[in-house]
């Protein structure tokens, strides 16, 4: 948010494509683009930094996190400021508090909605960048007739017209590219290399990735390794610690790690009635791909 606001700073600059409604609907539609820029590059953020398994520091993080972030965030800061130009200028009272308070209620209204959208609808349907690519490409397909050859010029020159109609197709085809090349299924695959992918599912709380080499399987939520097959060890280390403390266990919960091999080391003391619970539901669908007798 604060990086956010210092996009929402820059009064000049978003005057200045307060003038020209093409320039306001083509950074708009271009959002979408910098957004799957960044996911991607979270992804292979390892491989393209050198970091390989090393542990990042948080400070680090805090630093790497916040420059990715910050062109989408000011980009959305400078366009907020820029709609509330463009509202005023179309607001017959020219009351620059009323054009303000319509862009912000609109922003508002705007992200939740899509909050909503996405978390009920699009995590489930789509992958992360599947779902970007299909928001740029309606916004272009939106905004391309009639209103993207709309602009704040009377009589705009036919170069001026086709230059727009070039732009707009240009960045249509990306979105377009995106999904006919498969950048997410390219992507996921580069960032578990030299692993090869057998599973991933989406949910609101995460994205769960196997990847399997020789009989090592990870299972990544998130981009980072929560669980890896075979563990014996440490599974043996959380289980039977636990089930020694009672005689003859019948009924067995398991409060998430049930991907891992606990579930082998609990069906040693042959119990009636194992229980998983798990937060994210991507871990229970990884859990049913790995073992599929587990209903």
């Amino acid at each position: 948010m604060i990086i956010t606001a210092l996009g929402t700073a820059l009064k000049n600059l978003a005057l200045a494509i307060s003038k020209s409604s093409q320039i306001y609907i083509a950074l708009l539609c271009l959002l979408p683009l910098i957004t799957i820029i960044q996911v991607i590059f979270i992804r292979l953020a390892r491989v393209i930094l050198g970091l390989g398994g090393l542990e990042v520091s948080p400070c680090f993080c805090t630093v790497l996190t916040l420059t990715v972030l910050s062109p989408f965030c000011i980009l959305n800061g400078l366009l907020l400021t820029a709609g509330a130009f463009l509202l005023q200028t179309q607001d017959l009272q020219g009351l620059p508090s009323l054009s303000v308070g319509r862009a912000y209620g609109a922003d508002s209204l705007g992200w939740v909605i899509g909050g909503i959208l996405f978390a009920f609808c699009l995590v489930w349907l789509l992958d992360h960048i599947t779902a970007l690519a299909c928001i740029g490409a309606c916004l272009i397909a939106f905004f391309i007739i009639p209103k993207g050859s709309s602009t704040s010029q009377s009589n705009p020159s036919s170069n001026t017209k086709r230059r727009w109609v070039l732009f707009q197709i240009a960045v249509l085809g990306v979105y377009l590219s995106v999904l006919l090349f498969d950048i997410e299924e390219a992507s996921t695959q580069a960032m578990i290399a030299p692993q090869t992918k057998i599973f991933k599912a989406n949910s609101p709380y995460g994205r769960v990735v196997i990847g399997t080499s020789g009989s090592q399987t990870n299972i990544w939520q998130n981009g980072v390794v929560v669980y890896s097959i075979p563990d014996v060890a440490h599974s043996e280390e959380l289980t039977h610690y636990a089930m020694c403390q009672r005689t003859s266990p019948k009924r067995v919960l398991l409060l998430s790690g049930s991907i891992g091999n606990l579930i082998q080391e609990v069906l040693k003391y042959n119990p009636e009635n194992i229980d998983c619970v798990e937060l994210d539901p991507g871990l229970l669908k990884a859990i049913q791909r790995l073992r599929p007798t587990v209903n």
